[in-house]
């Protein structure tokens, strides 16, 4: 059962970051939670959002694997963009 097994995921992600605060607190760290809506789609180099995405489905989105940004031409693979995003968000909070 696909809802079911969504179910558990999500449950499962909750205790991840449950426990992640609770070692943090516990160590005197700091939990940064990074919202990584858009951060495969925003250019790492230029921070401009391709919206040439936007009209695609979920899994035509999945299968690009790799870009080039319209705004400063950069030539991005997906993830290490988004990897990338998400630590430049991160930091941006430590600052």
């Amino acid at each position: 059962n696909h809802h079911l097994s969504a179910s558990i995921a999500n449950a499962s992600w909750g205790t991840l970051i449950s426990q992640l605060k609770y070692k943090c607190a516990w160590y005197g760290k700091k939990l940064i939670i990074i919202d990584p809506k858009n951060t495969s789609r925003i250019c790492h180099e230029c921070k401009q959002k391709n919206h040439e995405f936007d009209s695609l489905s979920q899994s035509e989105w999945l299968a690009a694997r790799e870009w080039d940004c319209p705004n400063c031409h950069a030539h991005l693979d997906r993830d290490v963009n988004a990897a990338k995003n998400i630590l430049a968000k991160g930091l941006e909070t430590l600052a």
